[in-house]
């Protein structure tokens, strides 16, 4: 299939000597590949659930019809076989959206313009969004930690541009909890899911968090005290190290006490992955269920924003050595306490914290209770488009899909023998061999600008 799709968008020395016509094998695969993934390929091209309706769905359909049903080579006469083979060569221009320049006597002027207009994405958007998130699984799986990163954030504006974030996050938090053999291990996998969560906590919660930890941090960056507790940061000095303990639990408390004031204003789509974890860790794992509402609220979503705060420009230039320090410290023991874990022996200068995680214990389990609780009138799974979305960031996704498509493919035939038959609608490879067939091989626009201009 990679192979048969790299023909339909790239013309061989073979294809130039022919006037534009290839070989009649391949003319067949493509013809047989196209017929057998049509029940995929024209539910995208209709905009099935999207109500837009692809510029080439009526074209599409016109040729199809003209084709009739694939007939082997040699199966018809020499007049008949050059008639489909033109049939067919016609069919793969128009699915092609890019690749070299025609001669004037293949094509007229319409075909011509048509392989200058950009790639239409939208196909691959309907597919990425509308297939449980299967294939996006696979993408990332195979694009790479640096591409994979990058794809995540794409995913996270995508979605939120599409309407269906929160409906991607719920499936995301399902899986994750259902894959999970054991409450310590909760998205702590080598997933999309624990990355598409913090990538999209921090993109909903942006505003949220620098209303409440902006002014936090100022309060650190203004004040002269030291939070350190280890005697070995502080030349053995015990007694430095036990009053800085008071101190330290007092700013955490003080932390703790103004976070928990604004959960209220805490973004509804923050509250309902919470709801989600809530609801499915509670199935599986029922004393640990609170637990993973804290771990998302701030292990992925408050404490990493706190040590690193100039990743959401909280800070004028950056904080110094010791201010980290302490804010290192404050996240240390905020996160401790949303885990319901006291400090041990690995750390003993920390011991005397275990004092504020006992007092705090219940406030933080109530904390997580209101988190996961939505108010009804605000229980609304489909938040709408609320940002712009520039399509062309789809090459990225484009690019992997052309290098990793047998990977891809492999990966998709693990995931559709885990699901009952027929429980897949459209059956996932189906819909992105489809997919792949009308975008044909990616190309880099840099390299074939500059091919162009050397030609």
């Amino acid at each position: 299939m990679a192979n048969l799709q790299s023909r339909l968008c790239t013309k061989t020395d073979e294809e130039e000597k022919s006037g534009g016509i290839i070989d009649e094998n391949d003319l067949y695969q493509i013809h047989e590949t196209l017929t057998r993934l049509s029940k995929s390929l024209v539910p995208l091209l209709e905009g099935k659930n999207t109500g837009v309706e692809h510029p080439l769905l009526e074209r599409f359909n016109q040729v199809m019809a003209d084709l009739g049903e694939p007939k082997e080579p040699g199966s018809e006469d020499e007049d008949e076989d050059s008639k489909q083979k033109a049939k067919v060569s016609k069919l793969r221009n128009m699915l092609r959206k890019r690749g070299e320049t025609k001669t004037s006597k293949e094509n007229n002027e319409e075909d011509q313009s048509e392989e200058n207009e950009p790639i239409n994405y939208y196909p691959l958007v309907h597919l990425l969004s509308r297939n449980n998130l299967y294939i996006c699984e696979a993408i990332w799986d195979v694009a790479g930690s640096v591409r994979g990163a990058d794809i995540n954030k794409m995913y996270v504006r995508l979605f939120d541009y599409e309407g269906n974030a929160i409906d991607a996050l719920e499936k995301l938090i399902e899986k994750e909890v259902k894959n999970s053999l054991h409450e310590s291990t909760l998205f702590r996998s080598n997933s999309i899911a624990p990355k598409y969560i913090s990538e999209y906590s921090q993109y909903i919660g942006k505003d949220y968090l620098c209303s409440i930890i902006r002014p936090l941090i100022n309060e650190i960056q203004n004040s002269p005290d030291s939070l350190e507790v280890d005697p070995n940061r502080l030349n053995g000095d015990e007694e430095l190290a036990k009053s800085n303990c008071k101190k330290l639990i007092k700013a955490c408390e003080h932390w703790f006490n103004s976070i928990a004031a604004t959960v209220n204003q805490c973004p509804i789509e923050i509250r309902l992955a919470c709801k989600f974890l809530n609801h499915f860790v509670g199935i599986k794992f029922p004393t640990s269920a609170y637990i993973a509402v804290g771990g998302l609220f701030f292990l992925r979503f408050v404490c990493p924003v706190i040590v690193a705060p100039e990743r959401m420009q909280l800070v004028e230039g950056s904080v110094n050595r010791d201010q980290r320090r302490n804010l290192v410290l404050i996240s240390k023991v905020l996160q401790n306490l949303s885990n319901d874990i006291e400090f041990g022996k690995k750390e003993p200068f920390m011991l005397p914290i275990n004092e504020f995680i006992s007092n705090y214990r219940s406030k933080m389990q109530n904390l997580q209770a209101t988190l996961a609780e939505v108010p009804i009138k605000d229980d609304d799974k489909e938040s709408g488009p609320s940002k712009s979305f520039d399509y062309e960031e789809l090459q990225l996704v484009h690019q992997v899909c052309t290098e990793k498509y047998d990977d891809i493919v492999q990966l998709l035939t693990t995931f559709e023998s885990e699901n009952p038959p027929g429980d897949l609608d459209p059956p996932i490879i189906e819909a992105f061999k489809a997919v792949c067939l009308q975008l044909g091989p990616w190309v880099d626009p840099i390299k074939d600008d500059e091919d162009n201009n050397n030609n």
